[in-house]
Order: C-alpha cells, then structure tokens, then sequence
C-alpha cells in the first residue's frame, strides 16, 4: 500500500510534464514498487503496482517524454539487470510497437545523439 508521502511525491513528479523540456527517466521499477525479497532469485513479483505506476508517466508526459534506463549497478544486488528490464517490457505489452520503442530506445536517442 501506497503512503501518503508516496502519493504526494508521485503527484509531484508527474506533475512535471507541464514542463515541454522534462523527459522522466522510467526506471526499474524495483526501486518504486514493493517488490518480493526473492526477487533477484526467482525474478520480479511486483503485482500491477509497476503498471500502474508506469500508465501515469505514460498518460502525464507520453511515450516521447519518458526513457528506459536502469539504475546499474544498484539494481544488480536488488532484482537483476535482467528482470527490471523484462518487467518494463512487460508492462509495456499492451502498447503499440512505436511506444515500446520510443519509451525502450528512442527517447535516449533522440535526446542523447544528434540524429543528422
């Protein structure tokens, strides 16, 4: 469950994307949700709390706005390169091609390379 600090600094961060210049980093949502201690083991059980997280950061900036990237090499000891990646992907299924792309590499180029 959700504590109200959560909830407000949620809100806050969202509430960036009236900002045109910010672009939200969408993390392995490890480090976001709770996640089971075995995770790192047996992989992420993280229930729709990552989803639902990663739906508003789709619905407050939109697929152009947000970039994949993990938070190597923390994430190695919590639940595993791998699996904060797969779980992004995961969430992701249920969106068209171009968003997937956008949010799992697209973003980063454009924002990182001068695309001539």
């Amino acid at each position: 469950m959700e504590s109200e600090a959560d909830g407000e600094l949620r809100y806050t961060v969202l509430r960036l994307c009236r900002f045109d210049n910010v672009i939200l980093k969408v993390p392995g949502l490890g480090e976001l949700v709770p996640r089971a201690s075995t995770a790192l083991r047996d992989g992420p059980t993280f229930g729709g709390a990552a989803a639902a997280l990663l739906e508003a950061a789709i619905a407050a900036f939109g697929a152009p706005r947000l970039m994949w990237g993990s938070d190597f090499p923390v994430v190695s000891s919590r639940e595993g390169y791998g699996n904060a990646l797969g779980l992004v992907r995961e969430c992701l299924l249920d969106h068209p091609a171009p968003v997937r792309e956008t949010i799992l590499g697209g973003t980063a180029r454009r924002v990182f390379w001068k695309e001539t």
